[in-house]
């Protein structure tokens, strides 16, 4: 990405992308002390939407000829998105996801999850070079802050919030949501 909007440099490049870990290394840390002073859905809101908007920025700027303006914005657009990511989406699913699955299931229920995540993130790896030959990054931007939007929405309006719950509270949330009908 950062060399086909304009850097040169094979360094450069290796700095940006140190630059894009150590922001995440630092968010994640920043995200472990917010978890349970914020809360998980204010924080996976918050996330999303800052990753939706970040998105925007970089696909927007994607459809610019490579300058050094454009560039410094293409750069602040992928370090918030990672910022954004960091302190929300790519911590708080897998605690989201321990505190949501009932205990019967799980540690079936992670395991699906880890691999589902897996999966969908090695195909992501695969054809995003593939996607972007197609429709360009622009499109593929917009199409990744579509999709962002969807787990926003999820998030924001069906995702329960867990902060100081116990897994019983979760578990009486859930059934009196959907009952079980016991046979």
């Amino acid at each position: 990405i950062f060399k086909d909007a304009g850097v040169h440099s094979t360094m450069m490049t290796v700095y940006l992308g140190t630059i894009f870990t150590l922001l995440n290394f630092l968010t994640t840390i920043v995200a472990l002390f917010l978890i349970d002073r914020v809360g998980r859905k204010p924080l996976l809101t918050y996330s999303t939407g800052g990753i939706i908007i970040c998105l925007i920025i970089t696909a927007l700027i994607s459809l610019e000829p490579a300058s050094t303006f454009n560039l410094v914005v293409l750069c602040m657009g992928i370090f918030g998105f990672i910022i954004c990511f960091a302190f929300g989406c790519g911590v708080i699913v897998w605690l989201a996801m321990s505190e949501l699955l009932p205990t019967a299931i799980r540690a079936k229920g992670l395991a699906i999850c880890l691999f589902t995540n897996s999966i969908t993130s090695s195909i992501l790896a695969t054809v995003f070079p593939l996607i972007k030959e197609h429709i360009g990054y622009d499109g593929l931007f917009f199409m990744l802050a579509g999709f962002t939007l969807i787990y926003f929405i999820t998030a924001k309006f069906f995702l329960p919030e867990t902060k100081g719950k116990t897994i019983e509270q979760i578990e009486e949330y859930w059934l009196s949501k959907y009952p079980i009908e016991k046979s």
